[in-house]
């Protein structure tokens, strides 16, 4: 059994009947993994096979310089591919505070980088050559910019990135940048509509070509700390205000607008202080916005099946489509194992209303993992930080909601819910997919003999860092140990 696992605590499709869990067992970890890391502090799918994850902790808990390492799937799982750490760093910096990115572009934060003010901030773009990410520029904010965190959220969309300096002394700013060649050059900046003391203007930020939005989880207009989400939209050469949101209730320190998730007619915006009841502080909530004819329409109200105290669901949020991912790493607090978090996946039915598909949890949870702190999802790929796991080491989790190997349009997930016997080796893979012999597990071809052309395939994985075939004993790499469970089984199977 894995020593990360995820279980599945709620689904429902269908007629389909079945346990109450599921190990789900890819684990993604760095290979230069080591305690205050905090691997998956803020993350990215740039396409749905390549993703981005920001480690601000890199270099322990004495520097602190920050980095930022990049994944590929591949048929065999996740692959470690490189660490970006920017010549210009110092101690710390916290580089990889927040990441954004496309196919082609990825861009990341160290808030706290000095050479535009004490904590002004920075951020350093990178081109996708080939595989890998190519440094390309470097921003900063004006000069005097002391205590802006410039990049505390980024957002990128096809010619337009936007940066957030929440804590800039205007009440926080969003600075626009857009491509003009190879370059990218500043625009604009947009000033808080209604700055106060104590606002952040900017810590959330959510980007299509055509409208920004811009989350204040702290703007107190209608009551302490309610907060507020701003939406600008794009024509010619303006942005403009178009319209200003704010949660269902006008209660205090909901902090509406701490994250955000944008559609082409969509918003998700998370709500992490909000109450569900009385009892359940901070429990957090998801309001969904839909636009119609013009206006934005609040269509619906996310929770968890069960809130908790402390929980801040909405903590993170990611969309594709007719999909909802919400994070809740304070899952657990209070508990025997606190702050474990979790992770939820709602679907939007037929008829228009938004169901919980999915709780996910992990098998063996640790105190401190605050699973759910940053979510990704992109065609059917959900990836989820656990950045307090092993240490504040970090960790990631990703499934593919979609899979469907055998064709027959239930999702593999669902089938091996129903029946952990269609896929014994627990690769959430259905053995009917693959070949695989559970009871001869170095067999990595399944022809029934261990021979040179199971060790061809453990060569060919050897260094993978995520799920794959030829890692036999469970322990996410593929390395000698699994070279010599192969070869101390050696010949026919039993």
């Amino acid at each position: 059994m894995r020593d990360l696992a995820f279980v599945l605590a709620s689904c429902a499709l269908a007629s389909l009947a079945f346990g109450d869990s599921v190990e789900l067992p890819t684990l993604v970890h760095s290979p230069q993994s080591s305690p205050f890391n905090v691997l998956g502090g803020d993350l990215a799918l740039t396409t749905p096979t390549v993703c981005v994850v920001g480690v601000r902790g890199a270099d322990g808990l004495a520097l602190n310089q920050g980095a930022v390492e990049s994944f590929e799937l591949r048929s065999d799982g996740w692959t470690y591919l490189q660490r970006l750490q920017p010549s210009e760093l110092a101690a710390g910096d916290q580089f990889g505070e927040a990441v954004a990115g496309d196919a082609q572009w990825m861009v990341s934060s160290a808030t706290r980088h000095d050479a535009a003010g004490v904590d002004a901030g920075a951020v350093w773009i990178y081109r996708r050559e080939g595989r890998f990410w190519q440094g390309a520029q470097q921003l900063l904010p004006g000069m005097g910019s002391d205590g802006a965190r410039f990049g505390s959220a980024l957002a990128l969309s096809g010619n337009w990135l936007a940066i957030g300096s929440p804590t800039a002394s205007s009440g926080g700013v969003v600075t626009l940048y857009q491509l003009v060649g190879s370059t990218w050059q500043f625009d604009r900046t947009i000033a808080n509509p209604s700055p106060a003391q104590g606002d952040r203007f900017g810590d959330a930020l959510a980007l299509t070509s055509d409208r920004l939005v811009v989350g204040d989880p702290f703007d107190d207009t209608q009551s302490i700390d309610r907060g507020a989400v701003f939406v600008y939209e794009h024509a010619g050469r303006s942005w403009t205000l178009g319209a200003t949101l704010a949660p269902s209730s006008s209660s205090d320190r909901q902090y509406f607008g701490r994250s955000l998730a944008l559609g082409a007619s969509r918003l998700a915006v998370g709500a992490n202080g909000a109450d569900a009841s009385s009892g359940t502080s901070a429990s957090g909530m998801v309001e969904v916005f839909d636009l119609m004819g013009g206006v934005w329409l609040r269509s619906a109200e996310l929770r968890p099946d069960t809130a908790v105290v402390g929980g801040h669901f909405g903590w993170d949020v990611a969309m594709e489509s007719s999909t909802i991912v919400v994070g809740e790493p304070g899952f657990g607090a209070g508990s025997a194992v606190p702050l474990v978090g979790r992770s939820h996946v709602f679907a939007q039915t037929a008829g228009g209303l938004w169901t919980l598909e999915w709780s996910l949890q992990a098998e063996f949870p640790a105190a401190q993992d605050v699973l759910g702190t940053s979510v990704a999802y992109a065609s059917g790929r959900l990836v989820v930080a656990a950045p307090g796991r092993s240490g504040q080491a970090g960790a990631l989790m990703s499934i593919d909601l979609n899979a469907d190997c055998d064709g027959n349009s239930i999702s593999d997930l669902l089938q091996v819910a129903a029946d952990p016997a269609l896929d014994c080796n627990g690769d959430l893979v259905l053995d009917a997919c693959q070949p695989i012999n559970c009871d001869c597990p170095s067999d990595l071809n399944g022809d029934g003999v261990v021979s040179s052309a199971d060790l061809a395939v453990l060569l060919a994985q050897w260094g993978n860092y995520g799920q794959g075939s030829a890692d036999m004993n469970g322990d996410f790499e593929v390395d000698a140990f699994d070279l010599a469970l192969l070869l101390a089984s050696w010949g026919p199977c039993p």
